[in-house]
């Protein structure tokens, strides 16, 4: 009796039970990373299960984030030359798509770089002093009261939120200044990508600081359920949680500072890899080629660990049944 009560201990002994789960996510892990994908955790697989709609973030995620400066819409009696001046010189020291862009769009037109000091990162742009008098150059909403002091016929020869074009405005001694027009492209398959997610029954939602119409032409393309722009990084958190609220398990794809709070407040977090290192570190999920497909992939993969996942536990206790 003592041998056979030993012989079923040794038997029931959760061996199996231990080694089918983790050697299943390891194997998940190494395929992801074959694939371009850094799972963090192996908890990532089983949130994936749950997920019940994808957020995604609009520059560098479903588009290139390769801003291209296409015109300067001056204001009054500033000339082009001297708002690319000022523009290079505020964002002389930032690492953002932008101000890369406007510094290489002054370089190439050889507009030295105006000297601005006491520049500070603010929530939607950032401000300066130049000369004595106070800059400023960001979102819309950031000098929102410069520009509503404009009269009916300055505001009727700029083109604000103009087709999918995004604007970023600029103001000097509280008086409008310019407006910067960037272009931007969405990636290769991004459509393709949320078509497929759609048909896999998720909702599927564009979130972007830029205005609002220019987020919903984009997101038009794309072809997501819903669009919604003007959205700061505390407005996109909220908008994940409000999705939560109403029963949806969330997965955030962001590749910025900016998507941090909305990445860390989702279900699931996606960094795509040319974002900020906070990004990452929130994420739960790196995509390194930071294609909108690999959301896709990922998705495909955690399915399948899932899938072994059950299949291994499901055999390791009819071996301990059958045995015993």
């Amino acid at each position: 009796a003592f041998i056979r009560a030993l012989t079923v201990l040794v038997i029931s002994c959760p061996c199996a039970v231990g080694i089918a789960v983790p050697l299943a996510r390891v194997a998940g892990i190494s395929m992801a990373g074959s694939h371009g994908i850094l799972p963090r955790n192996f908890s990532a697989f089983d949130k994936a299960r749950r997920l019940s709609a994808i957020v995604f973030d609009k520059t560098g995620t479903l588009t290139r984030g390769a801003w291209v400066l296409k015109r300067i819409f001056t204001v009054g009696a500033f000339t082009e030359a001297e708002t690319l001046s000022m523009a290079a010189g505020i964002e002389a020291h930032s690492d953002h798509p932008i101000a890369e862009e406007i510094r290489d769009f002054a370089g190439r037109r050889g507009v030295p770089w105006a000297k601005v000091l006491g520049v500070r990162a603010m929530e939607g742009g950032l401000s300066g002093d130049f000369n004595g008098h106070a800059l400023k150059f960001g979102s819309g909403p950031f000098l929102r009261e410069e520009f509503r002091t404009m009269t009916g016929g300055g505001l009727a020869v700029l083109p604000i939120e103009n087709g999918d074009a995004s604007h970023v405005y600029m103001s000097l001694g509280g008086r409008p200044a310019a407006i910067f027009e960037f272009g931007d492209d969405l990636k290769d398959h991004a459509s393709e990508a949320v078509n497929r997610l759609k048909e896999m029954g998720f909702l599927t939602v564009l979130l972007s600081g830029d205005g609002d119409r220019t987020t919903r032409i984009i997101g038009d393309r794309a072809g997501v359920h819903e669009s919604h722009g003007d959205m700061g990084p505390w407005e996109k958190a909220q908008f994940v949680r409000r999705l939560q609220a109403r029963g949806f398990k969330v997965a955030m794809a962001g590749d910025g500072i900016n998507d941090a709070l909305a990445l860390s407040q989702s279900d699931l977090g996606i960094a795509v890899h040319s974002g900020g290192h906070l990004g990452r570190e929130v994420a739960d999920v790196t995509l390194m080629r930071g294609e909108p497909g690999q959301v896709l992939d990922f998705l495909y993969l955690a399915r399948r660990v899932n899938r072994k996942v059950f299949q291994n536990l499901l055999f390791s206790f009819l071996y301990n049944l059958v045995a015993i």
